[in-house]
């Protein structure tokens, strides 16, 4: 699918929303612009269309989740959550109970085992304690909220592959979904920021829209050898953010990333001059 974006700061561009999309570039040109624009405009085209999500890095969803539960619903959006997010994803992840866990198709269990393997333990919501629990492997519960941020960015994906399954087999999938994850990688370690990129590239695998933004080299990397394992080439896009006189633009540099490792290599060479 073709989303066109544009404001007052982001030049006219048209995106194709593939399997996996990649979007990079240098701080503060904009690219957490382009996936609020890119969430807003499939929100807008079809209002319906509940199986879009956008995940931002900066805030943290279990704390903005429970202010749900006593937060009357037309209030959300202005009071307590940021534009962006809804009151959708609070619903399905709520839907995740220990007892959830069973039942799941090969292709939804394999993918969960390894996300548990990486966080080393699952989480779910606990409706006696009003609250999500993050479950260790050996038994210890503790309260989602006090676990790192890394975990609760697998946590979250666990969640919603369990309780509205992202794979288009299951019976609860209803349209096409897109996960937009806005530099949600910013908290992982380099070997997280791989499993990271091998779990995304499953789920588009597995026929989920995925857009991810980043800064990391290792994440925009293992992206790219993850879908060329996938045999997923041609339905990957990576996107350069550039600002050139106060305006942003997005350019498509999929048959050649070599701007996007420059700006790395830039980087290191400034550094041995230091």
């Amino acid at each position: 699918m073709i989303v066109t974006i544009e404001n007052s700061y982001v030049a006219k561009s048209d995106i194709e929303i593939c399997g996996m999309n990649v979007i990079t570039g240098q701080n503060n040109v904009g690219k957490s612009t382009v996936c609020r624009l890119i969430h807003q405009s499939l929100r807008e085209a079809n209002p319906s269309f509940n199986n879009v999500f956008l995940i931002d890095s900066t805030s943290d969803i279990m704390w903005y989740l429970p202010k749900l539960l006593h937060t009357p619903h037309n209030q959300l959006i202005d009071e307590v959550l940021p534009e962006y997010t809804c009151g959708d994803l609070y619903d399905l992840l709520k839907m995740t109970l220990p007892s959830s866990y069973c039942g799941l198709s090969d292709s939804e269990e394999k993918i969960i085992d390894e996300i548990t393997g990486i966080i080393d333990g699952k989480m779910y919501y606990d409706h006696q304690l009003n609250g999500f629990i993050f479950e260790r492997s050996n038994g210890t519960k503790i309260n989602a909220i006090n676990a790192s941020s890394g975990t609760k960015i697998f946590g979250i994906i666990q969640m919603l592959i369990v309780a509205y399954s992202l794979f288009p087999s299951h019976l609860m999938y209803r349209e096409k979904t897109v996960l937009i994850l806005d530099e949600c990688d910013v908290y992982l370690s380099p070997e997280w920021q791989v499993k990271f990129a091998k779990i995304l590239t499953q789920l588009a695998f597995a026929g989920v829209s995925v857009l991810v933004s980043s800064h990391s080299v290792y994440t925009v990397e293992a992206l790219k050898k993850y879908s060329e394992k996938h045999g997923q080439e041609n339905v990957t896009r990576f996107y350069l953010i550039k600002k050139e006189n106060n305006d942003t633009f997005v350019e498509d540099v999929t048959d050649d990333l070599n701007p996007i490792f420059k700006m790395d290599a830039t980087t290191m060479q400034r550094m041995a001059f230091m």
